[in-house]
């Protein structure tokens, strides 16, 4: 038979804290001297607080734990539950208390139980989670990566026809002009390239690689402007209501991207009233913020959908009905505009999405974007292009605004035509990502012969390559294909006039 002083000696040697507690209070009667060692408190504070365990457990835990023992003692089962604590020292000690419900010798019942300090295991659960969320996030990272590279190659690809396509057809409406030709038929293969483009815009913006022409704008115009586009793409059985502001709601913004998210809210809001309804966008604004409100009366979502609609490729749609792209493309531009967007909904009543973004101070002109007139020509420009489609359009379009224009395919062809050229160069045009050489390296060579000529980079990749083949630099002049006419002209006399600016000064 082991003495008292022996128990004592083998229950504090066990590295647990071993205790017993009334079962109606749980105040302490007992507890071992190991107490002291874990949690820094002596073990006669534990038996003179009746809350002890009240005030040093960590607050989120009391009720959990209060409501799970008395539950367990009331049954008269044995229990285990983990808990955390405050230490003396301030640090927070996780307890796996392994507890048993016993009978007393006045006939009620005891508690006893040992409790275990597993906050390390608890750190390295933790640390394991931490490491699966980084993997996770990482794989994703990788997975947007390549599908941003993808997004980028495919748009090259398909802003050159683009370009070609809305060419051709604004040059060709310019100079037919017979009573049995049709130019709606031209307004709408223009009208369809510039719906491919958004497209290629979505995708680009999607994968964070789309370059950015932001400007003052006017969000009533803008909502007035694409609500015409809007009504034809809900369908006549939704109304369409634009409920906007009498007075300027200026915001510095990419117009492009603005009217994507717009679409995007548009065509979620259509798909959520199947059977018809109302779609409301309305403009309010005070005098730091415009907000953009986007109201459908249809099916609404569940708060457990509410939080996954802005994840990419998230969608509640039947295969080949939806991508995922569309709302986490609307929420990735408005954060990349320094606004934010908010939803609210509720089954069977509809979806509120609101956007806010900074407003701009009045001092700033809305809209300034240049005139869309023919410009005087004269001076001779070089253009590079290795497409040949893309080549023709667009010394087509130089020649009738009245410049001269040289063409190459490569670099190796410029630099032939320079050396043989015996009139002044105005202007290089060159396409930034050819085979043989990059538009910069073409451009380093020509400026070489032709030490005062100007220089306008396009190119249908985007921005993030554009950066990598050194064409993106802040303050070199650039066009994004695909470009309409009037942003060639307009772009091309800006160079010009900013290469003659100086030497008329």
């Amino acid at each position: 038979m082991l003495s008292t002083e022996q128990l004592l000696s083998l229950v504090n040697g066990l590295g647990a804290i071993v205790w017993e507690a009334e079962p109606e209070t749980f105040r302490f009667t007992f507890v071992s001297a190991e107490a002291e060692r874990i949690l820094g408190y002596p073990a006669q504070d534990w038996l003179d607080d009746p809350d002890f365990r009240v005030h040093h457990t960590h607050p989120d835990d009391v009720d959990r734990c209060a409501t799970f023992c008395r539950e367990a003692t009331r049954r008269g089962e044995d229990h285990q539950i983990e808990y955390r604590m405050h230490a003396a020292d301030g640090r927070i000690v996780w307890l796996r208390d392994i507890v048993s419900v016993r009978p007393a010798a006045d006939g009620g019942r005891r508690l006893a139980g040992i409790a275990l300090d597993i906050t390390s295991e608890k750190q390295a659960q933790a640390d394991k989670h931490r490491l699966e969320a980084t993997q996770e996030q990482l794989a994703q990272a990788m997975k947007m990566e390549a599908v941003g590279r993808l997004a980028g190659g495919v748009a090259h690809d398909f802003n050159n026809l683009l370009t070609v396509i809305a060419g051709y057809a604004e040059l060709v409406s310019a100079t037919l002009n017979t009573p049995d030709f049709h130019v709606e038929d031209l307004d709408e293969i223009k009208r369809a390239a510039h719906r491919a483009s958004l497209l290629t815009r979505q995708l680009l913006a999607f994968g964070r690689k789309q370059v950015l022409r932001p400007e003052v704008l006017d969000i009533n115009v803008v909502v007035r402007e694409v609500g015409r586009l809007v009504s034809r793409l809900i369908g006549e059985d939704i109304e369409l209501v634009l409920e906007t502001t009498s007075a300027p709601l200026p915001v510095f913004g990419d117009r492009s991207q603005v009217e994507q998210v717009l679409m995007n809210l548009a065509v979620n809001a259509r798909d959520a009233m199947p059977t018809g309804g109302r779609l409301i966008i309305r403009t309010e604004g005070n005098q730091s913020t415009v907000f953009l409100i986007v109201t459908d009366t249809g099916i609404g979502m569940s708060p457990q959908l509410l939080e996954y609609i802005f994840e990419p490729f998230f969608t509640t749609k039947e295969v080949g009905k939806g991508t995922g792209l569309g709302l986490s493309t609307a929420y990735g531009i408005v954060k990349q505009s320094k606004g934010d967007i908010k939803v609210q909904s509720e089954v069977n009543k509809g979806t509120v999405f609101t956007i806010s973004l900074p407003r701009v101070c009045e001092r700033h002109p809305v809209g300034a974007r240049g005139a869309a007139g023919k410009p005087p020509g004269g001076e001779t420009i070089l253009l590079v292009e290795d497409d040949i489609q893309v080549r023709d359009l667009v010394e087509q379009a130089l020649l009738r605004l009245g410049y001269d224009v040289l063409t190459a395919a490569d670099g190796g062809a410029a630099i032939d035509l320079c050396q043989r050229y015996q009139g002044k160069i105005s202007l290089l045009i060159t396409d930034i990502v050819m085979a043989q050489a990059s538009g910069p390296q073409v451009y380093a060579q020509v400026a070489a012969l032709v030490p005062d000529v100007a220089v306008l980079y396009m190119s249908g990749y985007t921005g993030e390559t554009i950066l990598a083949r050194g064409g993106g630099e802040e303050g070199v002049a650039y066009l994004q294909k695909p470009f309409t006419q009037a942003t060639l002209a307009r772009k091309v006399r800006e160079v010009l006039d900013e290469a003659l600016r100086p030497q008329a000064g």
